[in-house]
């Protein structure tokens, strides 16, 4: 009728993975066969959906080792806006006397279309607490901004736009912050090159405002710039379709340096190095 089912299976949390893999605890798991499970539905002129995170993994034997995540996902929009919320509410993981919690993730995300410009706005905060004989606790906000004037011809669109992000990320462990401060410019384009290849690239690089600046006890080590080195990201990929199959692969991808004499060649490593695949009935 009127609604939508959708499973994920594999598809780990960006919150959960970025905590873990930044926790410093060692050989700590990342979530463990992860689901997620959710309903959409029409309503009065609306599109409503909610959905459900979940992953379980436990040894019993031996050295005692788990992790359990839960989360959920809320979304509503319709023709004009958008909005959506994510709330981390379980984040776990221990092995032995080692253990690592996660703090209660919230990232709300929210938009609004005004014609071919739309202004798209994201905040969210999250952090973790380590015991591995020394207790840590990381906590970081992020607050960002922006504003995308789209262009559509020829069933190709051209977006270019420009935002403002603030970051602060605080550890008590080693008693370090950075907080960010930068400014993106944001240009892209996917194109129909023939009736079964399309073409997308984008560009991203700071401009005007790229600071940054830590600050540690001791002393020692603290950074202010302003601007920053070069921030330049770029990315391409391709899609073909094949009657009622598409194919849409990663071409390249890349962050400037340094070095940056290599870094954003296309070769054997990265092309079609990420393929997803779609069958239509």
């Amino acid at each position: 009728g009127e609604g939508r089912v959708s499973l994920l299976l594999g598809h780990e949390d960006s919150t959960i993975f970025f905590n873990r893999a930044n926790s410093g605890l060692a050989n700590i798991q990342e979530q463990q066969n992860p689901i997620e499970l959710g309903y959409a539905m029409k309503w009065d002129g609306f599109v409503v959906g909610a959905g459900l995170i979940y992953s379980k993994f436990e040894v019993k034997v031996g050295t005692i080792e788990s992790e359990s995540s839960l989360g959920l996902r809320l979304g509503i929009s319709n023709q004009l806006f958008y909005t959506a919320a994510k709330l981390i509410l379980e984040d776990k993981y221990s092995k032995g006397s080692a253990t690592y919690k996660g703090a209660t993730g919230i990232d709300l995300l929210g938009g609004m279309n005004f014609g071919s410009t739309s202004v798209h706005a994201n905040i969210a905060s999250t952090g973790f607490t380590v015991n591995d004989g020394a207790t840590a606790d990381s906590k970081s906000t992020r607050y960002a901004v922006n504003v995308v004037e789209t262009i559509k011809k020829d069933n190709n669109n051209f977006f270019y736009g420009a935002g403002v992000v603030q970051s602060v990320v605080e550890d008590t462990k080693v008693k370090i912050k950075t907080t960010k401060l930068n400014l993106p410019l944001i240009i892209g384009l996917e194109a129909v090159a023939t009736n079964w290849l399309t073409l997308r690239a984008s560009v991203a690089q700071d401009v005007l405002l790229s600071d940054e600046k830590v600050e540690k006890t001791p002393a020692s080590g603290n950074k202010d710039t302003s601007p920053g080195l070069n921030s330049t990201k770029f990315a391409a990929g391709a899609g073909l379709t094949f009657n009622k199959v598409t194919i849409d692969g990663l071409i390249a991808t890349a962050v400037a340096g340094p070095p940056a004499a290599t870094v954003q060649d296309i070769n054997t490593n990265n092309l079609l190095s990420s393929v997803a695949v779609t069958y239509n009935f």
